[in-house]
């Protein structure tokens, strides 16, 4: 799942800015509106002031954004190195366009220009922290590396057939060598301020870089075949310079990576988090308010997990009684073990369990939502070398090149995978989750680019949050009648749920890698495969962006019910879906006061959007 991904378990955890200023901003239906189809305007962003300001931000945010080009079918050059200069860069960038935002009046904006004001406001706000936050984040795990996994997608989307072409992908060849060179030196800085990489996630990334050795040593073999149509003296000298690249700059870069990770392995510290890093505690206060997207702290959020899990417990124990299973959740671990009906054998068998499930939804869709995505829906499965580092998968977004949205699922180990979870996982994954949401996003040109993909890539707890939503959605629909799937929903509720008390305690709270798998084991139902990885996803991949799916989901359930208590029973829902999900991704804040204003709740903030609900998921 974005883990999803990314945004990750999604795609989008790692990329940035994209595209051009252009277009305009939709129009969310007011209160009442017609629920069968989206409203929009052609009016652009009007405010000379406020344009100037994104024009700026796109043109230094788009300069490095490598997956705008590859999504729109355009030949990428370069990723990211990922250098402490880069992170400066940003900090700088969003000074100086914060300043300039201060001076424009925001109550004086049409709705349009000033709901795109408002995100960009929050979204320069984070990025202040980008230097300081530079030296907390390890760019060597599978769920930090999706800019390599984009930059082989783009290797392969080149198409070789003119010299810029080929000199492009030299080019991005120069470009992944000095994102490895960058990754071993900035490991080093680190521990030199004592922020050093933690042992038991160094072996998994070295096997993850090991692994990459075929791949790479397979590029020159791959572009001799795709130049077939080359004079024979052009496709021979292109080819030895891929080789040349290829073993001179990217697999010396890799192997002294991998060097540099196997000594992390051996010397490395046992223990994990933030916590136990100087200033590492004030930096996971400012990831939970970043991955939320809320005002919460630790606290908060391990207090919040905390009642879920209690409450999840009980309903399972219920269902377990119903279903005739004995020793309730202790039970239900060792007849999961059991049941042969939840072990897939193969993984297209894996896949087959996913589509089977989105058969079932896709004739309700229409009664619930006023649009749908164009873009077609798949399944996948990961790279087998990211397997081992990583629980569920990732949903990729579709491209130029691959227009069809996939979840890319993990097809290893599937003896300790069980299916019981797969119609909630793939409900959260395509539909009504990731794939309907991103793809409208990215199909809505009524909404400016910067916001159309750049929201989509930002704001991990809108797109989580309403994944999370989706999956439960379904239950209402209809899709969890049998027990098993009710039961399926619930185990994979727990699981998010238990997430935010690990991740708060791995982080800030002084847990042990014991101490959270001990919970996970005690209070959830994945095996010690899937924890062993989820645990280190939290303590040394990612920190803080598992908050962002429950409380993301909390935020959506909340919103709904003060819409429904405002509008009683005109309470339309597909009107109200087509209100949080028209404008595109952006920070739960701002939702929260777009909401509010769209509604007319009472008030303009965040308390005024949610107030008396309290709830905690339907």
């Amino acid at each position: 799942m974005r883990s999803r991904n990314p945004f990750p378990e999604s795609i989008f955890l790692a990329l940035g800015v994209t595209g051009l200023l252009a277009g305009a901003v939709a129009t969310p239906p007011a209160a009442g509106a017609p629920a069968d189809a989206r409203v929009a305007t052609t009016a652009a962003i009007s405010d000379p002031a406020l344009a100037a300001i994104v024009d700026r931000f796109v043109a230094a945010a788009g300069a490095r954004d490598f997956y705008a080009r590859l999504q729109a079918g355009q030949r990428v050059d370069a990723i990211p190195a990922g250098s402490l200069d880069e992170a400066r860069e940003d900090a700088a960038l969003a000074r100086g366009l914060l300043d300039d935002l201060a001076k424009v009046p925001f109550a004086r904006l049409n709705p349009h220009d000033r709901l795109s004001a408002e995100i960009l406001q929050w979204a320069l706000g984070h990025r202040l922290a980008a230097e300081r936050n530079w030296w907390y984040e390890f760019p060597v795990t599978t769920y930090t590396t999706f800019d390599l996994t984009l930059a082989f997608q783009a290797l392969a989307a080149n198409p070789l057939q003119s010299g810029a072409d080929r000199d492009g992908y030299l080019a991005l060849l120069d470009s992944i060598a000095t994102r490895l060179d960058t990754a071993r030196d900035r490991l080093g800085q680190q521990a030199k301020r004592n922020i050093r990489f933690p042992a038991p996630a160094a072996g998994p990334a070295a096997e993850y870089f090991g692994a990459l050795q075929a791949r790479f040593a397979q590029l020159p073999a791959d572009t001799e075949r795709r130049t077939a149509a080359l004079l024979p003296g052009e496709r021979a000298a292109f080819v030895e310079k891929v080789r040349a690249r290829v073993d001179g700059r990217v697999q010396p870069a890799r192997a002294a990576l991998v060097t540099e990770l196997e000594a992390a392995a051996r010397t490395g510290p046992q223990t994990v988090g933030l916590a136990q890093y100087p200033g590492g505690k004030e930096v996971y206060r400012d990831l939970a308010r970043f991955h939320t997207s809320l005002d919460v702290t630790p606290e908060d959020v391990r207090d919040y997990g905390e009642a879920r899990i209690r409450r999840i417990n009980a309903e399972i124990d219920a269902l377990a009684r119903e279903l005739g299973i004995e020793g309730g959740r202790a039970g239900i671990r060792d007849w999961l073990r059991k049941d042969e009906r939840f072990r897939a054998q193969t993984p297209d068998d894996v896949a087959a369990r996913y589509m089977r499930a989105m058969a079932r939804i896709v004739p309700k869709m229409p009664e619930y939502f006023p649009v749908e995505p164009k873009a077609p829906f798949g399944v996948r499965r990961l790279d087998p070398a990211a397997e081992g580092s990583m629980t569920f998968g990732f949903y990729q977004a579709p491209t130029a090149r691959e227009p069809t949205g996939e979840y890319r699922f993990n097809g290893s180990r599937l003896e300790d995978r069980s299916l019981v979870f797969a119609a909630p996982i793939i409900y959260h994954e395509l539909l009504p989750g990731h794939h309907f949401q991103v793809a409208l996003q990215l199909e809505n040109e009524s909404l400016p680019p910067f916001r159309r993909k750049f929201g989509m890539l930002g704001f991990n707890a809108y797109t989580e949050g309403w994944a999370e939503y989706a999956a439960e959605l379904a239950g209402e629909m209809g899709l969890y009648d049998d027990p098993h799937d009710r039961l399926g929903r619930l185990m994979l509720d727990a699981f998010l749920s238990a997430r935010l008390v690990v991740d708060s305690g791995l982080n800030y709270f002084g847990w042990s890698l014991e101490d959270a798998r001990r919970y996970m084991a005690e209070n959830t139902y994945q095996s010690t495969t899937e924890i062993a990885t989820e645990t280190l996803r939290y303590a040394t991949a990612i920190p803080g962006q598992a908050l962002g799916y429950k409380m993301g989901h909390r935020v959506f359930d909340d919103l709904r019910a003060a819409v429904a208590k405002r509008q009683g029973a005109d309470f339309d829902l597909r009107a109200f879906h087509g209100a949080v999900l028209d404008p595109g991704a952006m920070p739960l804040t701002v939702l929260q006061q777009h909401v509010a204003r769209v509604y007319g709740l009472a008030g303009e903030g965040p308390a005024a959007a949610a107030a008396g609900t309290g709830s905690s998921g339907r």
